[in-house]
């Protein structure tokens, strides 16, 4: 109990001991590597509770499942990941990829390779998830144009693009929830829509 108490008060809560470093936990005084190993474990197991209360069911486009989820496995992230969820014509997950792993504060992501992905699985629609590990989930200029382009070249293979999440440190963005991706409005206005009602990032449930 002692240690624990330790670890919490060193981190600042449970989220953040299971997701940090390696060599960080070992700095902590009395914590062996088969800690840190029992630690991660427990992490692993908690990230896999939470996807699957999603993973067989729809995507309606974006549940509070998924959310969660990418929560537990992104918030805590040293550096930027960049994610894809591919479903079905129900919105049922059918494959998860994680399709670049980048620094502190970019992920390079090219939009073919999202959509090869999203042909080879026979994909209907598509979930963007990337982290922010400064903890501002709100998206960048880059962020905005990557996310347009990639609607458009789904809009002209029929494949629909729900949403793109932003995690950051509690919080999320969702481009869907804030309008840049209404499938009715024109292409051309979509950025100007979300320059001029940008919002700030939503808390999450689990924060």
């Amino acid at each position: 109990m002692r240690l624990a108490h330790i670890l919490l008060r060193t981190f600042g809560g449970y989220a953040r001991v299971l997701s940090a470093p390696t060599s960080k936990l070992l700095e902590v005084d009395g914590i062996t590597e088969e800690c840190v190993a029992a630690l991660k474990t427990i992490c692993l197991a908690a990230q896999y509770l939470v996807r699957s209360d999603f993973i067989n069911r729809p995507v309606l486009p974006t549940s509070d499942h998924l959310i969660e989820y990418m929560l537990a496995a992104l918030s805590r992230e040293p550096r930027e990941q960049f994610r894809a969820l591919f479903l079905d014509s129900k919105n049922r997950v059918l494959h998860e990829e994680i399709l670049s792993i980048g620094t502190v504060n970019h992920v390079s992501v090219y939009p073919r390779e999202v959509i090869s992905y999203a042909l080879s699985v026979h994909a209907s629609a598509i979930v963007l998830v990337h982290n922010h590990p400064t903890g501002d989930p709100k998206p960048s200029e880059v962020d905005v144009a990557l996310t347009l382009q990639l609607q458009e070249m789904c809009e002209d293979l029929n494949i629909k693009l729900h949403d793109h999440i932003i995690v950051g440190d509690g919080r999320v963005f969702s481009f869907l929830k804030q309008g840049g991706l209404t499938h009715n409005r024109d292409r051309n206005n979509r950025r100007a829509y979300l320059v001029a009602n940008e919002h700030d990032p939503e808390p999450s449930a689990t924060s």
